[in-house]
């Protein structure tokens, strides 16, 4: 495909951080615990906060501009440098890139987050979400994603929609001290036409991954 003659004019932005939250809570019979990270090229940064549950899911911190500290999961554990927050407006993780996404022009923007099941916790079963925070829902249903875990793609979870990703297991047991590398990448396909890619210019989309965990599976 040729974008040279469209350059300036087929851009479309992503606004916002991926912003990444933790909380326990706790039911009748189980632990829970949550992550959220809005999905985006730039955000807000956000504190830190604590959880006061059993099930506690940590992540790795973040530099001043919001890019992971560490991408691999070896990495934040020998560092030590895990975040908590339990709040869903969360802690903001950019995604490179992702503030000036082009139609068509093939390449994926990712982050990797390190994740970790804190030592002091219990084993946890892990699962996944993406959820439509607000923006253009045009863009939003345009854009494709892919979600990996350890380098591995989840099943069925390869450039898909965002309302693909609903609560897909993100593998087995994470016991405590263990953990792994979360991977969202995301694409904006060509849309068919120029009018069509045109159409997109300008606009935005927040998109917030969800890591739900139990101390049982589903």
């Amino acid at each position: 495909m040729q974008t040279s003659k469209h350059n300036g004019r087929r851009r479309a932005i992503i606004a916002g951080g991926a912003l990444l939250g933790v909380a326990a809570l706790t039911t009748a019979a189980l632990f829970t615990d949550n992550a959220y990270l809005n999905l985006g090229g730039s955000g807000d940064g956000n504190g830190e906060f604590s959880t006061g549950g059993r099930l506690n899911i940590q992540v790795v911190q973040t530099k001043a501009d919001f890019t992971p500290k560490h991408e691999t999961f070896e990495a934040a554990k020998a560092a030590g440098e895990w975040q908590e927050a339990n709040d869903p407006a969360g802690v903001s993780f950019a995604i490179v890139g992702a503030d000036a996404l082009i139609p068509g022009d093939g390449q994926w923007r990712s982050v990797n987050i390190p994740f970790i099941s804190d030592e002091g916790g219990s084993l946890g079963y892990l699962d996944v979400t993406l959820e439509d925070k607000g923006g253009d829902p045009v863009l939003r249903d345009a854009l494709r994603f892919t979600v990996s875990v350890d380098g591995a793609p989840l099943p069925g979870l390869t450039n898909v929609r965002y309302s693909t990703v609903l609560k897909k297991a993100m593998g087995g047991a994470i016991n405590p001290g263990n953990g792994g590398v979360l991977k969202v990448a995301v694409n904006l396909p060509d849309q068919g036409s120029d009018e069509a890619n045109n159409a997109l210019a300008g606009k935005s989309s927040k998109i917030q991954a969800i890591i739900h965990a139990e101390s049982e599976p589903r």
